[in-house]
């Protein structure tokens, strides 16, 4: 299940947060959430590249697997899919091929 992240802004600025996220009202008291997410991908990019399985290895019980921008949280929460507390979800949120760009490495979860 791929999560649509093609979302419009239009409106007035609400708040606009140090970590690059934008609530926006419109005349008709409709919110929407804009983030600039270009460092979070840039640096999930960097880390899959940085990803290389080298020989055995113990997968470790707490690792880094993906960095999720706040508005693509919002978007999946919209779309039905509660990634933050439903661990089904978070997995086929992060295994779903479309959702890559938020991976920082090759792994399934």
């Amino acid at each position: 299940m791929s999560v649509n992240l093609q979302q419009g802004t239009a409106g007035r600025v609400v708040e606009r947060r140090d970590d690059g996220v934008t609530d926006y009202v419109t005349d008709d008291f409709r919110l929407f959430r804009e983030q600039d997410v270009t460092d979070i991908l840039r640096l999930n990019k960097a880390a899959r590249d940085r990803d290389h399985f080298r020989g055995f290895r113990f997968a470790p019980t707490f690792r880094k697997v993906a960095s999720i921008p706040v508005a693509a949280v919002d978007i999946a929460k919209a779309q039905g899919l509660d990634i933050l507390n439903d661990p089904d979800d978070m997995r086929k949120f992060l295994n779903d091929p479309a959702n890559a760009a938020f991976r920082t490495t090759h792994e399934v979860v």
